[in-house]
């Protein structure tokens, strides 16, 4: 993609206004949270951070890009002409910001004429940033470790996990299943008590 559209150069802008924005947030819990409103329920809450931290991020990709567009988790939205709409969630874990666990973040992600094409979520408590663009993979960096890539894994089948689960016998189930389905020594899903497993991990 050309004429400013293209992904790579989105998601390096989406990581630059996502720590900006998470250096706020951060800042915000260590002073205390006050909570603005709920939307859906009791427990759906928005707090100031919520609504300054997309301000925030608002306010910076106009500054470099001030024809895209812009949909924001708090309500604001406005039309673009360039076909590049930005999609902010300010403080996606607003509870966890609430009450102080530290799984929180930053998220971004850049569309193109309807298409995401790039994004990145920065957890803001723990500095850790996982940023993709389409055609370039995506990464995981921390504040001791560059971004490096993110490889896939297999995953466990729905009718897999679901057997497990509603005949709660996860590991002779899974061990049954990983036979059938790949063959005694080929499970491509992670579990510290399946024996075929090669690596472990998490699985049901």
């Amino acid at each position: 993609m050309t004429d400013g559209r293209d992904p790579g150069q989105l998601r390096d802008l989406a990581v630059e206004v996502a720590a900006a924005a998470a250096t706020l947030v951060r800042e915000r819990r260590l002073l205390g949270v006050e909570v603005a409103d709920t939307k859906s329920s009791d427990v759906d809450v928005v707090t100031e951070a919520d609504r300054a931290s997309e301000e925030l991020v608002s306010r910076l990709l106009a500054a470099r890009r001030p024809d895209d567009g812009f949909l924001g988790e708090e309500g604001e939205h406005r039309p673009g002409s360039t076909g590049v709409r930005w999609i902010v969630d300010p403080i996606d874990g607003t509870v966890n910001f609430l009450y102080g666990l530290p799984y929180y973040a930053v998220s971004i992600a850049a569309e193109v004429d309807g298409r995401v094409v790039a994004g990145v979520v920065q957890n803001a408590a723990t500095g850790v940033v996982y940023a993709a663009a389409l055609g370039a993979g995506a990464t995981r960096a921390t504040k001791e470790k560059l971004g490096w890539p993110l490889e896939p894994r297999f995953l466990v089948p729905a009718d897999v996990t679901a057997h497990c689960r509603t005949t709660n016998s996860s590991t002779r189930s899974l061990r049954s299943a990983c036979s059938n389905m790949w063959g005694a020594h080929a499970c491509p899903s992670t579990s510290p008590s399946c024996t075929r497993c090669s690596s472990r991990g998490a699985c049901c």
